[in-house]
């Protein structure tokens, strides 16, 4: 196979510019140099020569770094600029993209002219202000609460206000009162008038305090000290009254079991008792180290785990199944209110 030679590569560049296929740029140049190439040679040399003009396209310009440039550089970075950035603003202004090595090199080697040195003291260390902030915010927050009163008063004040002027106003028509006041009381005017209102109530409950206050007085003892017979009949009361609540087997059971499940009412209606007298039934026979306790929560552990078998076994069937036992339980559920309906409970 002969060399290609500049002119048979300047001929195939020529031809691939026009748009000429391969194949046809290989008959004429057979015709044209009396060389036969086949089309994949011809295609592999055009790559080639097209990669080596990129090559030569793509090589970066060293770069000569004048004051002008290494100023523009630092007065950049100082104003807050990321790299990205600058490097963007820097193409703008000199027309050369600059790589992140370059810039580097430009901020680790070269130095700013001292003006813009001055310039960036400054900018770190301000002067410091010759007003005090805080009294000037002192001036704001007094201006602010000076023009706060002038303004309209909200939906909310007013409203508020016409509950306090008519109390057995509700609802609606409360909210068409409050609309009818719009644009009749400022913010101050409004506040002024809530606390004037509120001032009656608290004056008008005090006084009926002072009234009630004679009837709920109780009689001092030595008007009614009781006697020792009716002392021990109180004592006999008591003792009746306060016997301590006694749980059978299946109660304690149910009470181990059921417990995470029932809400505080269900568990009040069922036992027929306060809710902290069951949490301390509760407590006594987990924290118990008697043999009787101990084998309470044995069988009420065999039990849960039992449930949950079945929960499982019931949650992994199919659905058409699950939809059976659904309306089975909706069926007893039922005829058990039908029961206590006939029984009369």
């Amino acid at each position: 196979m002969s060399k290609w030679t500049k002119e048979q590569e300047a001929y195939l560049l020529v031809k691939r510019e026009e748009k000429v296929e391969y194949s046809k740029i290989a008959e004429l140049m057979s015709a044209k140099f009396g060389v036969k190439r086949s089309v994949g040679t011809i295609a592999q040399k055009y790559r080639h020569l097209t990669k080596k003009t990129q090559k030569k396209e793509n090589k970066r310009k060293p770069i000569s770094w004048s004051q002008k440039k290494i100023d523009f550089v630092y007065s950049a970075l100082w104003n807050g600029l990321t790299l990205d950035r600058i490097k963007v603003a820097f193409e703008a202004e000199f027309d050369y993209k600059l790589s992140n090595t370059q810039l580097k090199n430009c901020l680790a080697k070269q130095k700013p002219s001292g003006k813009i040195q001055a310039l960036a003291e400054k900018m770190l260390n301000p002067e410091k202000p010759t007003f005090n902030p805080l009294k000037e915010a002192k001036k704001v927050e007094d201006v602010e609460e000076d023009n706060w009163r002038v303004e309209p008063a909200t939906r909310k004040q007013l409203r508020y206000l016409a509950s306090l002027m008519n109390p057995d106003t509700y609802g609606k028509d409360l909210s068409k009162l409050a609309k009818g006041m719009q644009g009749n009381f400022t913010k101050g005017e409004a506040c002024d008038k809530i606390d004037e209102l509120l001032s009656i109530n608290d004056e008008i409950i005090e006084a009926e305090i002072v009234e009630e206050r004679p009837r709920n007085i109780k009689p001092l003892q030595s008007e009614c000290q009781p006697t020792d017979f009716d002392l021990d009949k109180e004592l006999n009361t008591l003792e009746q009254q306060i016997q301590p609540i006694e749980f059978t087997r299946e109660q304690d059971l149910y009470l181990l079991i059921n417990w995470h499940t029932m809400s505080i009412d269900e568990a009040r209606q069922y036992f027929g008792m306060p809710y902290y007298l069951l949490a301390k039934r509760l407590e006594l026979v987990i924290d118990s180290t008697e043999p009787y306790h101990i084998d309470l929560l044995m069988e009420a552990a065999e039990a849960i785990n039992a449930r949950k078998k079945e929960e499982d076994r019931i949650k992994n069937m199919g659905y058409w199944k699950r939809r059976k036992l659904r309306k089975q339980e909706k069926k007893v559920a039922k005829l058990e209110k039908k029961l206590k309906r006939m029984r009369g409970e």
